[in-house]
Protein backbone atom coordinates (compact mmCIF):
# COMPACT_ATOMS: atom_id res chain seq x y z
CA UNK A 1 0.00 0.00 0.00
CA UNK A 2 1.64 3.57 -0.72
CA UNK A 3 2.39 5.97 1.76
CA UNK A 4 -0.52 8.27 2.80
CA UNK A 5 2.13 10.96 2.64
CA UNK A 6 3.02 10.20 -1.05
CA UNK A 7 -0.86 9.92 -1.74
CA UNK A 8 -0.99 13.81 -0.54
CA UNK A 9 1.78 14.84 -3.09
CA UNK A 10 0.13 13.20 -5.82
CA UNK A 11 -3.20 14.64 -5.00
CA UNK A 12 -2.13 18.08 -4.13
CA UNK A 13 0.11 17.90 -7.52
CA UNK A 14 -2.94 16.75 -9.68
CA UNK A 15 -5.19 19.54 -7.49
CA UNK A 16 -2.93 21.91 -8.38
CA UNK A 17 -1.89 21.24 -11.95
CA UNK A 18 -6.01 20.87 -13.15
CA UNK A 19 -7.57 23.68 -10.80
CA UNK A 20 -4.79 26.30 -11.00
CA UNK A 21 -5.30 25.55 -15.04
CA UNK A 22 -8.99 25.81 -15.30
CA UNK A 23 -9.03 28.96 -12.96
CA UNK A 24 -6.57 30.90 -15.13
CA UNK A 25 -8.74 29.90 -18.53
CA UNK A 26 -12.02 30.37 -16.94
CA UNK A 27 -10.53 33.91 -15.84
CA UNK A 28 -9.78 34.78 -19.17
CA UNK A 29 -13.19 33.93 -20.67
CA UNK A 30 -15.21 35.38 -17.83
CA UNK A 31 -13.25 38.26 -16.99
CA UNK A 32 -10.81 38.57 -13.85
CA UNK A 33 -14.58 39.83 -11.68
CA UNK A 34 -15.54 35.97 -12.13
CA UNK A 35 -12.23 34.51 -11.73
CA UNK A 36 -11.06 36.11 -8.78
CA UNK A 37 -14.32 34.69 -7.42
CA UNK A 38 -13.96 31.09 -8.16
CA UNK A 39 -10.84 31.31 -7.18
CA UNK A 40 -12.12 31.52 -3.83
CA UNK A 41 -13.43 27.86 -4.33
CA UNK A 42 -11.39 25.94 -1.58
CA UNK A 43 -10.50 23.18 -3.88
CA UNK A 44 -7.15 22.58 -2.21
CA UNK A 45 -8.03 23.31 0.70
CA UNK A 46 -10.47 20.49 0.72
CA UNK A 47 -7.83 17.71 -0.23
CA UNK A 48 -5.62 19.56 2.83
CA UNK A 49 -8.19 19.03 5.71
CA UNK A 50 -9.88 15.75 3.73
CA UNK A 51 -6.66 14.41 4.15
CA UNK A 52 -5.51 15.59 7.75
CA UNK A 53 -9.27 13.52 8.42
CA UNK A 54 -8.63 10.89 6.65
CA UNK A 55 -4.84 9.66 8.11
CA UNK A 56 -5.42 10.98 11.35
CA UNK A 57 -8.66 12.02 12.84
CA UNK A 58 -11.98 13.88 11.90
CA UNK A 59 -10.92 16.14 15.20
CA UNK A 60 -7.57 17.15 13.80
CA UNK A 61 -9.10 18.22 10.44
CA UNK A 62 -11.55 20.43 12.44
CA UNK A 63 -8.45 21.37 15.26
CA UNK A 64 -6.24 21.99 12.46
CA UNK A 65 -8.35 25.07 11.30
CA UNK A 66 -7.39 27.40 14.34
CA UNK A 67 -4.60 29.41 12.21
CA UNK A 68 -6.31 29.04 8.48
CA UNK A 69 -8.12 32.51 8.34
CA UNK A 70 -5.17 34.58 9.82
CA UNK A 71 -3.02 32.57 7.49
CA UNK A 72 -5.54 33.62 4.56
CA UNK A 73 -5.13 37.24 5.78
CA UNK A 74 -1.63 37.36 5.57
CA UNK A 75 -1.58 36.29 2.30
CA UNK A 76 -4.38 39.02 1.23
CA UNK A 77 -1.19 41.28 2.95
CA UNK A 78 1.58 39.49 0.64
CA UNK A 79 -0.77 40.29 -2.39
CA UNK A 80 -0.66 43.97 -1.79
CA UNK A 81 3.09 44.17 -0.83
CA UNK A 82 3.73 42.30 -4.35
CA UNK A 83 1.38 44.77 -6.06
CA UNK A 84 3.75 47.49 -4.70
CA UNK A 85 6.98 46.27 -5.49
CA UNK A 86 5.67 45.50 -9.10
CA UNK A 87 4.93 48.54 -9.81
CA UNK A 88 7.95 49.76 -9.00
CA UNK A 89 10.58 46.79 -10.24
CA UNK A 90 10.31 43.28 -11.91
CA UNK A 91 8.63 40.38 -11.21
CA UNK A 92 11.12 38.58 -10.13
CA UNK A 93 12.72 41.27 -7.69
CA UNK A 94 8.60 41.93 -6.58
CA UNK A 95 7.81 38.30 -5.45
CA UNK A 96 10.99 38.12 -4.14
CA UNK A 97 10.87 40.92 -1.70
CA UNK A 98 6.81 40.12 -1.39
CA UNK A 99 8.05 36.37 -0.15
CA UNK A 100 10.71 37.78 1.81
CA UNK A 101 8.26 40.03 4.16
CA UNK A 102 5.39 37.11 3.96
CA UNK A 103 8.33 34.53 5.19
CA UNK A 104 8.90 36.99 8.27
CA UNK A 105 5.42 37.43 9.38
CA UNK A 106 4.85 33.68 8.83
CA UNK A 107 7.95 32.89 10.87
CA UNK A 108 6.56 35.31 13.75
CA UNK A 109 3.12 33.75 13.39
CA UNK A 110 4.96 30.14 13.60
CA UNK A 111 6.78 31.41 16.90
CA UNK A 112 3.56 32.96 18.77
CA UNK A 113 1.62 29.62 18.53
CA UNK A 114 -1.54 31.00 17.79
CA UNK A 115 -4.48 28.85 19.50
CA UNK A 116 -7.61 30.94 19.10
CA UNK A 117 -10.13 30.51 15.96
CA UNK A 118 -12.14 33.73 16.88
CA UNK A 119 -8.90 36.01 17.30
CA UNK A 120 -7.84 34.42 13.95
CA UNK A 121 -11.00 34.99 12.11
CA UNK A 122 -10.69 38.93 13.84
CA UNK A 123 -6.94 38.87 12.01
CA UNK A 124 -8.46 37.99 8.88
CA UNK A 125 -11.10 40.38 8.73
CA UNK A 126 -8.61 43.05 9.51
CA UNK A 127 -5.90 42.35 6.74
CA UNK A 128 -8.71 41.32 4.14
CA UNK A 129 -10.16 45.17 5.37
CA UNK A 130 -6.52 46.16 4.69
CA UNK A 131 -6.13 44.49 1.38
CA UNK A 132 -9.51 46.45 0.31
CA UNK A 133 -8.83 49.30 0.92
CA UNK A 134 -5.45 49.53 -0.80
CA UNK A 135 -6.27 47.55 -3.93
CA UNK A 136 -9.79 49.72 -4.25
CA UNK A 137 -8.93 52.78 -3.36
CA UNK A 138 -5.19 53.82 -3.12
CA UNK A 139 -4.26 51.30 -5.91
CA UNK A 140 -7.22 51.82 -7.77
CA UNK A 141 -7.06 48.94 -10.18
CA UNK A 142 -9.84 47.96 -12.25
CA UNK A 143 -11.47 44.50 -13.30
CA UNK A 144 -10.66 43.37 -16.75
CA UNK A 145 -13.01 41.66 -19.20
CA UNK A 146 -12.78 38.34 -20.72
CA UNK A 147 -9.57 37.72 -23.26
CA UNK A 148 -9.24 36.51 -26.29
CA UNK A 149 -6.78 33.39 -26.43
CA UNK A 150 -5.33 30.79 -28.75
CA UNK A 151 -4.03 28.12 -26.53
CA UNK A 152 -1.33 25.51 -27.34
CA UNK A 153 -0.87 22.50 -25.88
CA UNK A 154 2.51 24.06 -24.65
CA UNK A 155 0.43 26.69 -22.76
CA UNK A 156 -1.55 23.96 -21.29
CA UNK A 157 1.38 21.87 -20.09
CA UNK A 158 3.35 25.17 -18.63
CA UNK A 159 0.79 26.39 -16.24
CA UNK A 160 -0.58 22.67 -15.25
CA UNK A 161 3.08 22.17 -14.36
CA UNK A 162 3.73 25.58 -12.79
CA UNK A 163 0.34 25.44 -10.57
CA UNK A 164 0.93 21.83 -9.75
CA UNK A 165 4.44 22.11 -8.80
CA UNK A 166 4.45 25.47 -6.32
CA UNK A 167 1.52 23.44 -4.28
CA UNK A 168 3.81 20.06 -4.53
CA UNK A 169 6.74 21.96 -2.86
CA UNK A 170 4.52 23.68 -0.18
CA UNK A 171 3.48 20.28 0.99
CA UNK A 172 6.91 18.63 0.87
CA UNK A 173 8.52 21.20 2.66
CA UNK A 174 5.58 21.32 5.24
CA UNK A 175 6.63 17.93 5.51
CA UNK A 176 10.56 17.78 5.57
CA UNK A 177 10.91 21.27 6.70
CA UNK A 178 10.53 20.68 10.34
CA UNK A 179 8.99 22.34 13.14
CA UNK A 180 9.64 25.78 11.82
CA UNK A 181 9.93 25.72 8.15
CA UNK A 182 7.05 23.18 8.14
CA UNK A 183 4.68 25.34 9.81
CA UNK A 184 6.25 28.24 7.73
CA UNK A 185 5.48 26.11 4.23
CA UNK A 186 2.07 25.25 5.81
CA UNK A 187 1.05 28.59 4.85
CA UNK A 188 2.41 29.47 1.99
CA UNK A 189 0.44 31.07 -0.58
CA UNK A 190 0.85 28.29 -3.79
CA UNK A 191 -1.96 29.46 -5.15
CA UNK A 192 -1.64 32.99 -5.57
CA UNK A 193 1.97 32.40 -6.37
CA UNK A 194 0.92 30.45 -9.40
CA UNK A 195 -1.64 32.90 -10.89
CA UNK A 196 1.07 35.71 -10.38
CA UNK A 197 3.39 33.52 -12.57
CA UNK A 198 1.32 32.66 -15.18
CA UNK A 199 -1.14 35.71 -16.17
CA UNK A 200 2.09 37.43 -16.05
CA UNK A 201 4.05 35.31 -18.64
CA UNK A 202 0.24 35.79 -20.70
CA UNK A 203 -1.15 39.17 -19.96
CA UNK A 204 -0.04 42.37 -18.80
CA UNK A 205 0.42 43.43 -15.15
CA UNK A 206 -2.81 45.78 -14.58
CA UNK A 207 -4.77 42.04 -16.18
CA UNK A 208 -2.70 40.26 -12.94
CA UNK A 209 -3.62 42.76 -10.59
CA UNK A 210 -6.91 42.64 -11.24
CA UNK A 211 -7.45 38.58 -10.97
CA UNK A 212 -5.90 39.29 -7.66
CA UNK A 213 -7.97 41.60 -6.75
CA UNK A 214 -11.16 40.03 -7.06
CA UNK A 215 -9.41 37.06 -5.51
CA UNK A 216 -8.01 38.26 -2.60
CA UNK A 217 -11.38 41.04 -1.91
CA UNK A 218 -14.01 38.47 -2.66
CA UNK A 219 -12.47 35.38 -3.17
CA UNK A 220 -10.62 34.35 0.19
CA UNK A 221 -14.36 34.89 2.25
CA UNK A 222 -15.43 31.55 0.41
CA UNK A 223 -12.28 29.51 1.74
CA UNK A 224 -12.40 31.10 5.26
CA UNK A 225 -16.08 30.38 5.50
CA UNK A 226 -15.23 26.65 4.44
CA UNK A 227 -12.62 26.03 7.05
CA UNK A 228 -15.27 27.57 9.98
CA UNK A 229 -17.73 25.45 8.54
CA UNK A 230 -15.46 22.16 8.32
CA UNK A 231 -14.20 23.36 12.26
CA UNK A 232 -17.87 23.19 13.71
CA UNK A 233 -19.25 20.02 11.26
CA UNK A 234 -16.68 17.34 10.92
CA UNK A 235 -17.07 16.40 14.65
CA UNK A 236 -20.36 16.21 14.24
CA UNK A 237 -20.85 15.26 10.66
CA UNK A 238 -17.73 13.26 10.47
CA UNK A 239 -15.40 13.54 7.09
CA UNK A 240 -17.73 12.92 4.29
CA UNK A 241 -20.69 14.28 5.51
CA UNK A 242 -18.92 17.56 6.63
CA UNK A 243 -17.24 17.80 3.98
CA UNK A 244 -20.43 18.19 1.30
CA UNK A 245 -21.91 20.54 3.45
CA UNK A 246 -19.25 22.59 4.12
CA UNK A 247 -18.55 22.58 0.42
CA UNK A 248 -22.46 23.62 -0.42
CA UNK A 249 -22.14 26.37 2.75
CA UNK A 250 -19.04 27.61 0.60
CA UNK A 251 -20.70 27.76 -2.37
CA UNK A 252 -23.57 29.58 -1.39
CA UNK A 253 -21.23 32.33 -0.11
CA UNK A 254 -19.54 32.01 -3.47
CA UNK A 255 -22.73 33.21 -4.90
CA UNK A 256 -23.42 35.77 -2.45
CA UNK A 257 -20.23 37.21 -1.88
CA UNK A 258 -19.69 37.89 -6.31
CA UNK A 259 -23.01 39.03 -6.26
CA UNK A 260 -22.78 41.22 -3.08
CA UNK A 261 -19.30 42.31 -2.98
CA UNK A 262 -17.64 41.68 -6.37
CA UNK A 263 -19.66 42.73 -9.07
CA UNK A 264 -19.76 45.89 -7.24
CA UNK A 265 -16.31 46.57 -7.20
CA UNK A 266 -14.60 48.56 -10.12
Amino acid sequence: MADPFTIRLVLSFVTGFIWITLLTILAERFGTKIGGAIAGIPATMVVALLFIGITQSSEIASASTTVVPLVVGMNALFTVIYIFFARHTNLILSLAGSLAIWGILSFLLVLSNWSSFSWSIVGYIALVLISYYFLEKRFNIKSQGKRALKYTAFQFLLRAFIGGSLIFLAVLMAKIGGPLLGGIFASFPALTVALIIITRLHHEASYTEALLKNFIIGGTINVVIFVAAVRYLYPVLGLANGTIVSLAVSLVAFYLGYHLIIKKMI
